[in-house]
């Protein structure tokens, strides 16, 4: 995983032996459970939301558990990235994040144009950085 490229075989031992754990398994299936969550969240926030025991919601709740389900999602989606681009298509990822998620920040007021004005920028820098144009540090 791109987040992990250094793999944590040390970090897997507990106190008195393996855990038998293999590194790359235990990333894989944590990407893949990150994922799943975000996408749960962010299509069902109302029953997601009722399964942590919240069942008295309001739009602002719901418009919430989404932004959080476009972040779970983003997160998942770098982890499974390839390592040597993981970082260009963070900006591409960062850019749908916002839009994802524009609900619960137009919500609160936030300008519409800041929001696609945001990932435009990110969208470009992602470009960008997977061209070669521009430092991944830009990101």
């Amino acid at each position: 995983s791109a987040a992990a490229p250094k793999r944590p075989q040390r970090a897997l031992n507990v106190r008195g032996g393996e855990l038998g754990l293999n590194a790359d398994t235990a990333i894989s299936v944590g990407t893949k459970l990150m994922g799943l969550s975000g996408v749960y969240a962010y299509v069902e926030p109302k029953g997601n939301l009722d399964k942590y025991g919240c069942t008295k919601t309001d739009q602002n709740g719901l418009d919430n558990m989404r932004w959080a389900g476009a972040q779970q999602l983003s997160v998942a989606a770098i982890l499974a990235a390839d390592p040597e681009k993981a970082v260009g298509l963070s900006g591409y990822i960062a850019a749908l994040s916002l839009i994802a998620s524009s609900p619960a920040t137009l919500a609160v007021g936030f300008p519409t144009w800041c929001i696609y004005g945001w990932a435009a920028v990110c969208a470009v820098l992602g470009a960008k950085t997977l061209s070669g144009d521009v430092s991944p540090w830009a990101l």
